[in-house]
Order: structure tokens, then C-alpha cells, then sequence
């Protein structure tokens, strides 16, 4: 049996290290310091200046499709999400797929790991963002890495 590991990536200060599988939010998304603390029409915000990172509690593991195990398909996917101010997770879609970097033929198996991304995320559970001392939700982004050992 093909043994697999799927590797979460994001920002050191939304986690705490860990060694194996772990989860934290990618690199590139905080609002410059200083930055005013200004919502979107949704009432979601932006991580940075006084709009804390949530804190993944909880996350589960994406598992491969067969198809994928079978065809030795690996690669990253880039998910963007709301982050509520009760920590939950909703509004989960794929920014870059999988496919993207794979031959043709393979890019419908990019897509079904693309999918086992997305439901794993939907259930993550998060310490939420704080504004002000105030949970808030904020928008942020996972890269989640299938790769096989």
C-alpha cells in the first residue's frame, strides 16, 4: 500500500509548529501595520494591524481519491475562505487548482483531490480573529499539498 502524507502550509503565526502533518494560513495575506480595521460589505475583514490571525483547533486530513493514489498524482491547492467570528469555517473554494500544473489527462484526478481539499477544510474548526478583543471573521487562504511517500 502507498503510504501518503498531506502537508498544510500558511503563516508560523497562525499555529505553533508541528512536526508531520500541520495547518496554518498562507503567507501574503496580512493588511499592512497600521492599517485601518475596515470591514467588507459581508462584515469580514482582513487579517493584519489590529485584526488578529485565527488559530486553526481543529483540522482534518484531506485523504487522496484512489484514482489519484493509483496515478501517482501530487501537487498543491489553494483554498480561500471566511473564518467566522464563531471559528467555523464557511465560503470554501478552490483559487488555484491542482490541475493547473498537471498533463491533460490527469487534471479531472486534480480535480477530485481539489475536492477532497475542500471538504476537509469545510470541517476545521478555528480560534477565531480577534478586532478589539471582539471575535470577528476574516478571509483567509490554505494551501493544502498532496504528496505520496
Amino acid at each position: 500500500m502507498v503510504r501518503y502524507a498531506v502537508l498544510l502550509l500558511c503563516l508560523a503565526a497562525c499555529a505553533p509548529a508541528r512536526k508531520g502533518n500541520g495547518a496554518t494560513l498562507q503567507d501574503g495575506q496580512s493588511a499592512p501595520a497600521g492599517a485601518s480595521a475596515v470591514p467588507d460589505a459581508d462584515g469580514v475583514y482582513s487579517v493584519g494591524g489590529a485584526v488578529s490571525p485565527p488559530k486553526i483547533l481543529n483540522w482534518v486530513e484531506p485523504q487522496f481519491t484512489e484514482e489519484a493514489r493509483k496515478k501517482k498524482v501530487t501537487g498543491t491547492c489553494v483554498l480561500s475562505l471566511v473564518v467566522g467570528a464563531d471559528g467555523m469555517p464557511r465560503d470554501v473554494r478552490v483559487l488555484q487548482s491542482i490541475s493547473t500544473g498537471l498533463a491533460p489527462k490527469l487534471q479531472s484526478v486534480g480535480l477530485g483531490l481539489d475536492e477532497k481539499a475542500r471538504q476537509a477544510v469545510q470541517q476545521y474548526s478555528f480560534q477565531p480573529s480577534l478586532y478589539q478583543g471582539q471575535p470577528v471573521a476574516v478571509k483567509i487562504h490554505i494551501n493544502v499539498t498532496f504528496r505520496l511517500r
